[in-house]
């Protein structure tokens, strides 16, 4: 961190200006310039068709003709998303898609949420604990790296982006199910030991 100082205090120079830039000048060609311009026309498109939303083909059409009108900068329109994966749904399939969305990442995050519950099943085996919290804290901080990294981009439009997020869910959800059948082999066999005692 302290080795990037340099890189750091230069890029919040230029973001300082490219915001700057965009209020005060309309310079709609920057990285922030561009997303800026995209929400702008977003927020008008989503105040007419927000509850379904204009759909992929119908945003993109609208959008270009918009931009040929006057009424957005041309930079927008090399891309067929917004950098900001809500709006971006919002926009396309409205409010339903984008609670779909939402209720996904809250259903996967819960799924993992390491809950009192849970681990206080596995603290008769310290490994099995570590093990399944470990998993947990990875299934969480996937969804939660989704979540702010899509403020600024739309993974889900990018193959990549459902591959990096679907099977590492689903190879964590294995682990867990892999770890669970361990517990029970673990409980059997100390149900064995302890009436083999009796």
């Amino acid at each position: 961190m302290i080795a990037n100082t340099n890189m750091l205090s230069d890029r919040w120079k230029l973001m300082q200006q490219e915001v700057s830039g965009y209020f005060d000048a309309s310079q709609a060609n920057t990285s922030l310039g561009i997303r800026f311009e995209q929400y702008r026309s977003a927020v008008e498109m989503i105040k007419e068709k927000p509850l379904l939303g204009w759909g992929m083909r119908g945003y993109l059409d609208e959008m270009h003709n918009r931009v040929d009108a006057g009424r957005y900068d041309p930079s927008i329109r090399e891309f067929n998303f917004i950098h900001h994966e809500f709006i971006d749904l919002w926009v396309k399939t409205g409010l339903v898609g984008m609670f779909v969305q939402a209720f996904a990442y809250i259903y996967i995050f819960v799924l993992f949420w390491p809950t009192a519950r849970r681990m206080k099943a596995l603290e008769n085996n310290p490994f099995l604990w570590k093990s399944e919290f470990s998993v947990r804290l990875c299934g969480i901080t996937l969804v939660l790296m989704y979540v702010m990294f899509g403020q600024s981009v739309q993974f889900f439009v990018m193959n990549s982006g459902i591959i990096f997020f679907v099977f590492p869910v689903i190879i964590l959800w294995s682990i867990l199910a892999g770890l669970n059948a361990q517990e029970v082999v673990v409980d059997d066999n100390s149900h064995l030991s302890t009436s083999g005692k009796m």
